[in-house]
């Protein structure tokens, strides 16, 4: 049986996690100015590069909300309007629809795949790694959720028995986690991941390579759609003019 080793929190990951709880605990309430850069990092114990970098995933998630000049707040969905998308981090080297586009064809492929030679055991455990994320999600921990939602797909790769998937989602890691990242934003939306993971395992589990390749794909059209990307290249009535 195939084993998918467990994803382990960067500093920064750990950082926005543990931000998430002092949120959650009262610490810092809805509005409220977050301490400055240098005093938060003291406080947390960490250098000041990897509070930039959690706080931008924080910004990405919708959590916190950066006013120039004026510092960094904690954010009130009862007040704000909804947040624009943040800056695509990775801008330079890929569109965000090009990654999308390259995880829509090599992750169907790697479910339809995945699906016809599955074994029972595989099952038990792509049925677990959807457990511990609605587990995540319903803790309100959105840190480990997305890690957990990286650990499904990755596993799906890992079961399409196709090791140049594999080893190109590990290559690709940091893009295709802040991809998975993105949606999570929309924290009204987050059921939807939970079912739309749910059909995916289910066609699997039933091995009907082409239901599951279709629940796959349709994932990620939504995602898609969740974080406003035009996806107009990919999935049903996708523009085919050369």
């Amino acid at each position: 049986m195939l084993k998918a080793p467990m994803p382990k929190l960067s500093t920064p990951e750990m950082i926005v996690r543990t931000i998430q709880k002092m949120i959650q605990r009262g610490r810092f309430q809805p509005g409220q100015k977050l301490p400055g850069q240098r005093e938060l990092a003291e406080h947390l114990n960490v250098s000041r590069a990897s509070l930039r970098e959690a706080l931008s995933t924080l910004e990405a998630l919708d959590l916190v909300r950066t006013r120039a000049g004026q510092g960094t707040y904690i954010h009130d969905r009862k007040l704000a309007k909804p947040l624009p998308m943040h800056d695509w981090k990775f801008a330079d080297q890929y569109a965000l629809s090009e990654v999308y586009e390259f995880r829509y064809f090599t992750e169907t492929a790697a479910a339809r795949l995945a699906a016809v030679q599955i074994e029972d055991r595989e099952i038990a455990t792509l049925r677990e790694y959807h457990a511990k994320l609605a587990r995540a999600l319903q803790e309100e921990d959105v840190m480990v959720s997305t890690s957990h939602d990286y650990e499904f797909h990755r596993y799906i790769m890992l079961c399409s028995r196709n090791r140049l998937f594999v080893d190109l989602y590990d290559r690709f890691q940091k893009i295709f986690h802040e991809t998975q990242m993105l949606p999570y934003a929309r924290h009204e939306r987050l059921s939807e991941v939970i079912e739309e993971h749910g059909r995916i395992v289910e066609a699997i589990a039933r091995r009907d390579g082409d239901a599951a390749a279709d629940c796959l794909g349709q994932h990620l059209l939504n995602a898609t759609e969740r974080i406003g990307i035009p996806m107009t290249r990919v999935g049903p009535g996708a523009d085919r003019k050369p």
